[in-house]
């Protein structure tokens, strides 16, 4: 390996390392980990998943969400599709 690559690869194996530890708090702390704004993304995933459109809303009606981006609810929504949990989201994500 060349000399002037090993400061980058360095960066990089810090940046894995402290993902690592991200990934195992939250895998060992899953309630601080969650909050409210993780549930109206949840919902919104598993409306998608139900069919029930792209709504935060727990039960019927299903009011449609214009204040959420929509790339998260789908990501966490394929996830969950696929037999995923929360922690899956998490390492994907991290």
């Amino acid at each position: 390996m060349p000399q002037k690559y090993r400061p980058i690869i360095g960066l990089l194996a810090l940046a894995l390392l402290f993902r690592g530890v991200a990934f195992f708090y939250v895998s060992q702390n899953p309630a601080k980990s969650l909050n409210i704004d993780s549930a109206t993304y949840s919902n919104i995933s598993e409306n998608l998943i139900a069919g029930n459109g792209y709504s935060r809303c727990a039960e019927a009606p299903f009011v449609q969400d214009t204040f959420r981006t929509p790339v998260y609810p789908c990501f966490m929504a394929i996830i969950f599709g696929l037999g995923g949990s929360w922690l899956a989201v998490c390492f994907f994500q991290i």
